[in-house]
């Protein structure tokens, strides 16, 4: 099969695969509301169970990516396409908090396809045009994430379990694609045996297999994650506490974002990184996420919402670089290993994030509350993201110290830039 057409296939499961998960987001809320019992409470359980997830991915992720080192690509996107179909199915069922903390850690421990996917396209993909292509897979989760939550939030408003089953019709549907029309991406004599020891991520990520810039790149994802996880946990609730807005209206303005997400990646993203290099587009796109997260913490009214979102689209644009520098750090047989333990890193700080941001919003919306500030969460993500911005600023004088210029288009330092942020952060813990 021509890799053009492979490369559509892989963007086509992307995006129903982000489709799914995009329907709950707006009702998932409304779930665990009727379980807890209160808002304060549900804020705080909705962090424990994106906590939850991101744990179980964080684990999980390492494993199934050097495995499919050894055995290829193509068993592990559909194993995570089949364990979302048993993760929707058990929360749509389920009668009690415990269960549906049991699913997302189903849905977690099988989600780990993103890595598989990921090693899919640099398989296929030439070094030169995989940035691009990044970007095109960022544009794909974000639309999908995007057009999700306004369907989920129609379909919230006739039965808050509805979108659950529609995410899990998504997925199955999804699987039976993948299976009768994507080929395996990793020839057999390509891969390479299975080591147990590369499959503990914290011990992958310190081994001296993984090269300097790629632990630095890893061990950065962690902050930035951590501070984004902490505003999308609690998002739901605060715009139903400062607006009023039900399941429809708060679908709609994830929708609204996961648009500007999509053209942000397909649009912007080239553009900026073509004027700038990927050193300073990284550094416009830190700085516009922490004005969009202060900027959002206050929102007052609806239109205020959207006009931070499209304001602050230039936040977009240093995911699809940092992703095609980081997929050139390891050879074909260690792509899955590479991407497991990005995707374990990103698990890492979504395990922080959500358990931050929903502790915050439980703090400053409580019956103690030292003061009523719902979108506090928000400024905590913002000040994780500034801490990053100033590591950042650091990483590149060192990079232009140490090699007297931006190597290949000064795309080595985005994995400093970042790395050296939780470097830093998690040596001092």
């Amino acid at each position: 099969m021509p890799h053009n057409v492979r490369e559509a296939l892989i963007l086509l499961v992307l995006l129903l695969d982000a489709l799914g998960c995009g329907v709950v987001t707006p009702v998932l809320p409304t779930l665990v509301l009727s379980l807890s019992g209160d808002e304060a409470a549900a804020g705080r359980d909705i962090g424990l169970l994106n906590a939850a997830y991101a744990a179980a991915l964080f684990l999980s992720s390492p494993l199934q990516g050097r495995l499919s080192d050894r055995f290829g690509r193509r068993p592990f996107i559909l194993l995570g396409l089949m364990g979302g179909l048993a993760h929707y199915v058990t929360a749509a069922l389920t009668p009690s908090l415990w269960l549906l903390f049991a699913a997302r850690l189903l849905g977690g421990l099988c989600g780990a396809n993103a890595a598989a996917a990921n090693a899919y396209m640099a398989d296929i993909v030439p070094p030169r045009r995989r940035t691009a292509m990044f970007s095109c897979m960022g544009a794909a989760f974000g639309l999908g994430l995007g057009l999700g939550p306004g369907l989920g939030g129609l379909l919230g408003g006739l039965d808050p379990r509805l979108p659950f089953w529609t995410a899990a019709a998504l997925a199955g549907a999804t699987a039976i694609l993948g299976w009768v029309l994507l080929p395996e991406s990793l020839p057999s004599g390509a891969r390479r045996p299975f080591d147990w020891t590369a499959a503990n991520p914290l011990v992958s990520l310190l081994s001296r297999g993984q090269t300097a810039t790629a632990r630095d790149l890893l061990a950065g994802i962690f902050l930035y994650i951590a501070g984004q996880t902490a505003l999308q946990t609690t998002w739901v609730l605060f715009l139903r506490q400062i607006l009023g807005w039900g399941a429809a209206e708060v679908g709609l303005s994830l929708t609204a974002l996961g648009l500007v997400w999509g053209v942000a990646q397909l649009g912007l993203t080239p553009l900026v990184t073509r004027c700038l290099g990927d050193g300073r587009a990284l550094l416009l796109g830190l700085t516009m996420t922490i004005v969009a997260y202060a900027l959002y913490g206050f929102v007052q009214e609806g239109w205020q919402l959207y006009a931070v979102m499209a304001g602050t689209a230039a936040a977009f644009v240093t995911g699809p670089t940092a992703q095609g520098v980081l997929s050139r750090q390891a050879p074909p047989d260690r792509q899955g290993e590479l991407q497991g333990l990005a995707t374990s890193m990103t698990s890492l700080g979504a395990i922080a994030g959500p358990i931050l941001g929903g502790a915050s919003f439980s703090y400053l919306t409580g019956p103690e509350k030292p003061m009523a500030m719902p979108g506090g969460a928000f400024v905590v993500s913002a000040l994780l993201t500034l801490m990053t911005l100033g590591f950042a600023i650091r990483a590149l004088s060192r990079e232009r110290r140490q090699d007297g210029r931006m190597t290949g288009g000064d795309t080595g330092l985005m994995e400093v830039q970042l790395a050296s942020a939780l470097d830093h952060i998690s040596n001092g813990r």
